[in-house]
């Protein structure tokens, strides 16, 4: 394949991230369902997410598992429309039949009353492309992200699948960095084309034409395994390169140990491309198991690499690992936040009858969060071992920070449980809200305080100290706080209150990401700066 530019930038993507909602609909459809669908099947209508050419996506609830689903539904007005509900139906198919961890899983479809409906696995996280605006990809990063995706599409062909339309937005990333490939809408099984089909096939180009083969540009009849094999190389190309291609290809720009499986991958003639994506594969592991690998490294890695090490470094500081303390039965679930943001979470034990739970987030940005998140764990799990109260432990912290010179001011909270003493204390330093629902009630009570956030000089902390009851739960949040956020956290208060811990943090963090994801698309800066945020549920159990 010689290097060239392979069709104008008239076809430049202009593919929207899929978490995002898109325009609704001219003639008001859209505004109808948002405000009157409330549930479909077993499935509990939470929010309208996505209007797409011909179908409405919705985040659900399952009323039998408590678990959040994602709800195609096929608009009403193309339910007459033998073509586009076969195909609808088709897609139902091939999700039936694809299962693999790096493809969206189906829980279920059928009719319902005003049409048809796929209830699939709720990705908690955004499209490639928005991934590949917000990260810097280290080569090897990216070769395995696109080992990911080719493993996926391996199980596909495997069953006589082509998806037909590979693209940055049909592949997300997961909040753990996991890769899931969705949108069936118009994928094919080979051995499964209906004559009539074909015929409107060979009128309509059905895809995107940026990541198209050739013959499927040329032909959309023409499609066969390397098809998807084509679409998959240009999606290494961008991810390679660091941006997006535009419709441009320049080989030349790739390492050279890729350019020669890059060229096969690429060519004009299908029968000169891959003809089997294990080949395609094989050739991939090789090279990136190869001192080819090391030679081919960009100057760029080694920042690429180090930020790759930085998200690792997050991880840890988090802890996501929800300890079994006596009497006291917790449930958590979390957000990472952008990449710019570093929180601290930990489940420590004060003393024999004491334990504390710690959250925090710097005020920094960028490299020095981190730092300042790692500083405070390690001086939070030493100091724990010789203060004896949350008030002098927090007051050591706050020295601690003053006597550093390189290090930033911190928010954190943090809550203490004594189960022998029946109590709690709690000291919020610019950061967590936390509430007590007394045993049989549904009414939120505030058990927060104020305080400066840490390093500040001189500053005195104020500590909350409350008795507490068998059967009393406790609720915690960090991050952003508005009105609606309130409202969530009220509203959940009562809508959750018979589940366990972890469900009802789990069912209040779906509720709260619906919130924060439309903050995020009105303010810029947030898009790109956007905060994690928790939310803690704790059950006193009853021989509290």
């Amino acid at each position: 394949m010689t290097e060239t530019d392979q069709w104008s930038d008239q076809w430049s993507d202009q593919g929207q991230h899929p978490t995002e909602p898109l325009p609704r609909s001219d003639d008001g459809e859209s505004h109808s369902y948002l405000e009157e669908l409330q549930q479909i099947g077993q499935y509990k209508i939470e929010s309208f997410l996505q209007c797409g050419g011909m179908n409405f996506l919705y985040l659900g609830t399952d009323l039998k598992t408590d678990q959040p689903v994602a709800i195609k539904i096929l608009l009403p007005k193309f339910a007459s429309r033998k073509d586009i509900m076969e195909r609808f139906l088709r897609e139902a198919e091939i999700l039936s039949i694809a299962d693999h961890p790096n493809i969206v899983k189906m829980y279920c479809h059928g009719p319902w009353e005003h049409g048809y409906y796929i209830a699939m696995e709720f990705i908690t996280g955004g499209s490639l492309r928005q991934y590949l605006l917000e990260n810097p990809l280290s080569l090897k990063r990216a070769l395995e992200m696109i080992l990911e995706i080719s493993y996926a599409i391996c199980h596909l062909h495997t069953h006589g699948i082509i998806h037909r339309d590979l693209k940055l937005e049909n592949i997300l990333v997961t909040e753990d960095g996991n890769i899931k490939v969705i949108d069936f809408g118009i994928a094919q099984l080979l051995a499964d084309v209906k004559e009539e089909e074909r015929s409107v096939f060979l009128h309509r180009t059905i895809g995107t034409p940026i990541y198209m083969s050739p013959e499927q540009r040329e032909n959309p009849e023409n499609v066969s395994y390397p098809s998807d094999i084509y679409s998959l190389g240009i999606i290494a190309y961008e991810l390679v390169l660091g941006r997006f291609s535009h419709g441009h290809v320049h080989l030349s720009l790739m390492p050279k140990g890729l350019q020669k499986i890059l060229s096969k991958a690429l060519q004009h003639n299908p029968n000169e491309r891959y003809q089997d994506i294990v080949d395609f594969i094989g050739d991939l592991s090789e090279y990136l198991n190869s001192e080819a690998l090391q030679k081919d490294r960009r100057v760029g890695d080694q920042t690429s690499e180090l930020f790759d090490n930085l998200q690792k470094t997050k991880k840890i500081l988090f802890n996501r690992d929800i300890p079994k303390w006596p009497l006291l039965n917790i449930g958590l679930a979390t957000t990472e936040g952008s990449v710019n943001s570093s929180r601290y979470g930990d489940f420590l034990q004060f003393s024999e009858d004491s334990f504390v739970i710690l959250f925090g987030e710097s005020i920094a940005l960028d490299s020095e969060a981190i730092i300042s998140s790692s500083a405070i764990r390690g001086m939070a799990r030493a100091l724990l071992k010789t203060k004896s109260s949350l008030k002098e432990f927090v007051s050591e912290l706050n020295k601690l920070l003053l006597e550093d010179p390189g290090s930033a001011p911190y928010a954190l909270c943090s809550l203490s449980i004594s189960p022998n003493q029946k109590s709690l204390s709690f000291i919020s330093c610019g950061y967590g809200y936390l509430w007590r629902i007394p045993k049989g009630g549904e009414i939120l009570e505030p058990l927060s305080n104020s305080n400066f956030h840490l390093k500040v000089s001189g500053a005195e902390f104020n500590e909350s100290v409350f008795s507490l009851k068998e059967g009393d739960q406790l609720l915690l949040y960090c991050g952003i706080y508005s009105p609606d956020i309130e409202a969530i956290l009220m509203h959940g208060a009562i809508e959750y209150s018979g589940l366990p811990p972890q469900q009802k943090a789990e069912g209040m963090m779906r509720r709260l990401r619906l919130v924060t994801t439309k903050f995020s698309q009105n303010d810029l800066k947030a898009k790109t700066s956007r905060p994690g945020f928790s939310v803690l549920c704790i059950q006193l159990e009853n021989d509290f």
